[in-house]
């Protein structure tokens, strides 16, 4: 390129039957350096939103991120830096397979940062970096399509900056699926009117960075809207199974085959997790799929900041109600009013022939993210079989946010143009305003003068609720006060749209003016209402260990700890902040309300634990990645909480040594040690378990049972010889084969004493009280090496839990392993001295290098192609 030549992106022109006017106008959209300096300007507005992570050493917190993304991004980092792939990781849900979990972006390529820059840094920026990307891409897009600069960076912002797309700041493989959505948009728009093979090859790119990132739902979400653009821009309308349809059907499903090809080093590893995962063996029931979903109650959160209360901080009733009975899953829904108003400009007004397909697009999205609360996700998920392994429809609003922000870029564009021939068609977008000013004003007037028709059917919508955490008598009243006092700000803003409305219609003087001031306050409120939601915490959050650990004195690998939720007592219900007292912790002294409640979870060991590289028992969410088997250990802990007895025997069953308890709770199975600082004025409690059976163990009893209930009932009773017997399972999940009456697990061996549990009950085996003993000699990130030594036949035990992935051998022999004791791995092994190593192998992983590197090399030599499809 010869200096002083300004870049382009090339385009087509298509809409030369329309009018001209700077909406429709396509061609030759030049990146001089404006462009380049608006996209800057947006780059450095994300900069400005997140400083304290970028110029400082403070560090994103909230949710998933201490408890499970950071640590594990810190694990990866660490265990590539001693030279060993992550496959296992051992401090969650008695162990978990890494590498071959999507969720945990092993293979995406931002993990390079992660592995090669200090973690805490490159961790840190992977969130703006992130949204930097995503406003990039709309930016580019929406020029493409004809919106001038302001209109382009306005959209960009609007779509960053918004509540649904911020919320993300805690979702880490959520934010980097999201960022590759208006560049599929562009890869998709650039394939179709080049109609080159290589252009769509740079489809299969931007799909696959979004497959790598791990989030499902949001990758279907936007397969589906370019696929439905597709069909917008070529296909034909009058005839279904038209042959342009049919090929863009076809381009579709080789897009998909090529992304599954080109990402086939994480997708074989996760399809063989799937298979044996709750996930993939049972599916996903509908209300689990449709969980999370947006209440149609909720949209008054799009319009008004935080109308329901802050997601990040004491929840309200109604904030509770409206998030399916939980804490939000999308901390901000706000966009605003100025974005919406310019929205139904861009569609109402514009000439652009994408405008009807954005908002038709953003309508169906926006209601199948209702999920539940309406039959249109009931009907896409019996219709559309992976909806069956995906989850929480309240995602989807990331894509309405997107498409809303193109919408009100054209507006932008409309309202600004000097061009007469919006104005005739005005009152396509004062009638609707008008409409809806009237509402609010008619909502307004009944919460003053006549509240019991709004209490009314708020108690209605109440009655089915039954136990919930709130009074939800005062709910209706609550609604009528927000109502009250936060309309008239609506209100505002809706007679302020339909002041500059009418004045530019006008053509008044101070009429573009005001426009100008009117979106600027747009995108001042979208920076001051979701500001909060990202809040962050210093290093010293992460660095801080906590005081029970030298309680305890924990060595890694030699047992477990369990701290389940309630983690403290709440004295006074009515203020949950007033229980908080971190004055003699300098790392919490000066932590805001909700840092200091996260800090109370890793001083508990509850959450967090991975930091410290203390290995717990089942996570406090359990991922539907894990296999059927371990659910039922959650389950039967659950059930089994009115019965501290059983339920800590089958914790010590497990490995666990302590238990932290919020109060105190004895049981013949315990003993207390101690009480221990929570932060608040009633300490938790501290408890050795008497049922606490080693890491590894040999066992010469044995016992057989394909059913889990049995088997953890074993496990818990406090008669159960723990130390001697081992309970077998056939090395297929047993929830899905049942072995005939009198079969025995493949693997077991003459000379070991064999029984078998039918209809639930157990038949007692027979044996010495001692075999031997075994010593873990050897531990890397994926192997763990034993010495045994058995008078007799045996089983070694391993209270690691069971993957099919691992591996073992005996005196360097093959050996099967069994799921020992509902969870774990055992083997069988003869009388005398033996070593016993166990290495994880990730079945998968070879084939799929193998493929991903033969795609890259074909969409290589693709690129430099002009073959025409």
């Amino acid at each position: 390129m010869r200096p002083g030549r300004p870049r382009y992106l090339k385009m087509t022109p298509d809409y030369d039957h329309l009018p001209p006017n700077v909406e429709t106008h396509t061609t030759g959209v030049h990146l001089t350096g404006r462009d380049f300096a608006a996209m800057a300007l947006l780059v450095a507005s994300v900069a400005g939103m997140f400083w304290k992570v970028i110029f400082t050493q403070a560090m994103f917190f909230y949710r998933d991120i201490y408890n499970y993304t950071y640590p594990s991004a810190r694990f990866i980092h660490d265990l590539c830096h001693q030279g060993f792939l992550p496959y296992w990781n051992p401090y969650l849900n008695y162990g978990q397979q890494v590498l071959a979990n999507p969720n945990l972006l092993f293979f995406y390529p931002y993990t390079l940062l992660i592995v090669l820059l200090p973690v805490d840094i490159a961790y840190s920026l992977h969130f703006p970096l992130h949204f930097a990307v995503a406003g990039i891409g709309t930016y580019l897009l929406v020029h493409r399509w004809g919106q001038t600069r302001v209109a382009a960076f306005f959209a960009a912002f609007v779509f960053v900056f918004s509540g649904p797309v911020l919320s993300l700041g805690d979702l880490y493989n959520q934010c980097a699926c999201a960022a590759w959505i208006p560049w599929a948009m562009l890869a998709v728009d650039r394939a179709l009117e080049s109609k080159l093979l290589r252009s769509w090859a740079l489809l299969i790119v931007v799909f696959s960075l979004q497959w790598l990132a791990g989030e499902p739902m949001t990758f279907l979400a936007t397969f589906g809207l370019t696929f439905a653009y597709a069909l917008f821009r070529a296909g034909t309308r009058d005839k279904l199974w038209s042959k342009a349809n049919l090929r863009i059907v076809g381009i579709f499903f080789l897009l998909g085959c090529g992304v599954l090809l080109l990402c086939a080093v994480q997708t074989l590893p996760a399809a063989d997790l799937l298979s044996h995962s709750r996930r993939g063996v049972q599916g996903l029931r509908f209300r689990e799929t449709a969980n999370w979903a947006i209440h149609p109650l909720a949209i008054l959160a799009v319009l008004i900041p935080d109308f329901f209360g802050s997601g990040i901080a004491a929840p309200t009733s109604w904030l509770w109600f409206v998030s399916d009975r939980n804490l939000p899953y999308l901390l901000s829904l706000f966009l605003g009013f100025v974005p919406l108003f310019l929205a139904l400009a861009g569609w109402r007004l514009g000439r652009h022939p994408h405008r009807n397909f954005a908002a038709g697009a953003a309508g169906t999205f926006l209601i199948l993210s209702f999920g539940h609360f309406t039959p249109v996700f009931s009907l896409a998920y019996l219709l559309f079989p992976p909806l069956m392994v995906v989850r929480y429809p309240a995602k989807l609003l990331v894509l309405v946010a997107f498409l809303v922000s193109i919408l009100a870029g054209w507006g932008l564009d409309v309202l600004r143009s000097d061009t007469n021939e919006w104005r005739a068609r005005h009152r396509r977008v004062l009638a609707p305003l008008a409409t809806f000013l009237g509402l609010v004003l008619l909502v307004l007037a009944a919460a003053w003068l006549l509240p019991a028709v709004i209490m009314a059917p708020a108690r209605g919508m109440l009655q089915g609720l039954g136990r919930a955490p709130f009074a939800t008598g005062l709910m209706p009243d609550a609604l009528v006060t927000m109502l009250r006092f936060e309309l008239p700000g609506l209100v505002g803003f809706g007679l302020g749209g339909l002041v500059v409305l009418i004045g530019l219609e006008q053509q008044k003087k101070w009429a573009r003016p005001a426009l100008a001031a009117f979106a600027l306050i747009g995108m001042g409120q979208l920076v001051a209402a979701n500001y909060p939601i990202n809040p962050t915490v210093p290093k010293s959050f992460f660095t801080y260990r906590p005081t029970v650990l030298s309680e305890i004195n924990y060595a890694p690998g030699a047992y477990r700890v369990s701290s389940n939720w309630p983690i403290t007592q709440t004295p006074d219900t009515k203020n949950l902040q007033t229980y908080v007292s971190f004055e003699s912790v300098p790392e919490a002294r000066d932590l805001d309300p909700v840092a200091q409640g996260a800090f109370q979870t890793r001083t508990q060991l509850a959450a967090g634990s991975m930091v410290n590289e203390v290995e717990g028992d089942i996570n406090l969410d359990l991922e539907r990645s894990l296999p059927p088997y371990l659910y039922d250990v959650e389950i039967y802990l659950s059930q089994k909480k009115a019965d501290p007895l059983h339920a800590d025997c089958l914790l010590g069953r497990t490995n666990v040594k302590y238990v932290l308890r919020t109060a105190r709770a004895d049981s013949a199975a315990t003993r207390f040690i101690g009480d221990v600082s929570n932060g608040s004025p009633l300490p938790s409690r501290l408890y050795e378990d008497a049922c606490f059976v080693p890491r590894a163990y040999v066992a010469g009893n044995t016992r057989f049972s394909t059913d889990s209930v049995e088997t953890l009932d074993l496990l818990a009773s406090p008669d159960f010889d723990a130390l001697n017997t081992v309970i077998l399972a056939p090395l297929q999940d047993s929830s899905l084969v049942a072995l005939p009456f009198g079969a025995a697990p493949a693997g077991l061996k003459p000379g070991a004493t064999a029984v078998v549990a039918r209809h639930g009950v157990p038949l007692q085996s027979g044996g010495p009280s001692s075999t031997g003993h075994v010593d873990i000699t050897g531990r890397t990130p994926n192997s763990v090496t034993l010495q045994a030594q058995l008078t007799r036949p045996g089983y070694v035990v391993l209270l690691e839990r069971y993957d099919p992935g691992w591996q073992a051998t005996v005196d360097g022999h093959t050996a099967p392993v069994l799921r020992a004791n509902q969870i774990f791995r055992a083997v069988y092994v003869e009388a005398g001295q033996h070593q016993i190593r166990f290495e994880y192998h990730q079945r998968g992983l070879r084939a799929g290098l193998a493929v991903s590197l033969l795609t890259a090399a074909t969409l290589l030599v693709l690129c430099f192609s002009k073959v025409r499809i």
